[in-house]
């Protein structure tokens, strides 16, 4: 997952968070000189890449002993936690990506000065959410469906994080389901389905949700070729798909304040490679269109 603004990265394993900042590095590159149409051996030139190295984000007491399954990143005021799925799917807790006494101790305006993240709860550092599983598939025509991904919309965030609002999570499960959720009506701290955006026919994976400003969703469907899938989360309805280059494993899939994807993708079967998309810019006028004609605005 990434911060709104693309420059902090967030991954994950079964049993951590890993943090780091995406930054330019300088590598030698041959580059070949053309003589007669031939290539020649030319002078090593330094080359900016773009190159992020991760480190464990701090410890998090809700998740001691858990599994994670998926993560989504939050910020306000310069500071980012990560939104976490665990507890095979059914529970979501907020946890810090830095050490949050120490940066109330700094001063200044920077990221490492601003002010921690509130939920609508309160100030709890380790704010969780329940996952009703009702609705849910459990019947013996198919395998127990859960949840397996999740992203979370950083609209959400105005005066402290609070996911109760139609569209500001959104989850897929292992049946194919892409689905919004919002706040119980007498109980803040779980979360029910609002509406099903999607149904595949395979799971929708861990690292292949990201939510965009203003309600657009956009999911990574792996396959060959794999394709970026956007939906408007208002309307609960697909505006679009672009196919993703072939050659490569793609498996997951976030993006920035509204430029760029994010796509990490393994080539030949040992490599993996960060690659970085620009949103197509229909893709903004389809999920405009698609607004106007569920009536959310003129």
């Amino acid at each position: 997952s990434s911060a709104p603004l693309g420059k902090q990265l967030v991954i994950a394993d079964d049993f951590g968070v890993y943090t780091g900042q995406l930054q330019m590095e300088f590598v030698f590159q041959e580059d070949p000189a053309e003589h007669d149409g031939r290539a020649l051996r030319g002078s090593p030139r330094a080359k900016p890449v773009p190159s992020v190295h991760f480190e464990q984000a701090p410890p998090c007491a809700a998740l001691e002993g858990q599994a994670l399954k998926d993560i989504s990143v939050i910020c306000s005021h310069g500071l980012c936690r990560v939104l976490v799925l665990h507890a095979q799917g059914r529970r979501l807790v907020l946890c810090p990506l830095e050490d949050e006494q120490l940066d109330r101790g700094n001063a200044g305006g920077t990221e490492t000065g601003a002010a921690p993240i509130t939920t609508a709860m309160g100030p709890d550092q380790n704010m969780t959410w329940v996952i009703s599983e009702d609705w849910l598939y459990s019947d013996h025509a198919r395998r127990k469906e859960r949840v397996e991904s999740v992203a979370v919309s950083n609209d959400c965030n105005g005066g402290g994080f609070s996911p109760v609002e139609v569209g500001c999570v959104v989850v897929g499960t292992t049946s194919g389901r892409l689905v919004q959720l919002r706040g119980h009506m007498r109980n803040q701290t779980q979360l029910v389905p609002e509406r099903a955006v999607n149904q595949w026919s395979e799971a929708v994976e861990h690292g292949t949700l990201y939510v965009f400003p203003n309600g657009l969703v956009v999911a990574l469907r792996k396959g060959n070729p794999a394709s970026i899938h956007a939906f408007d989360a208002n309307a609960g309805s697909a505006i679009g798909q672009w196919r993703l280059p072939t050659g490569t494993d793609w498996s997951m899939l976030s993006g920035d304040g509204g430029e760029s994807f994010y796509a990490l993708g393994q080539v030949n079967d040992t490599e993996i490679q960060l690659y970085k998309f620009p949103v197509p810019p229909e893709l903004w006028a389809l999920r405009d269109q698609a607004a106007r004609q569920a009536g959310h605005f003129n």
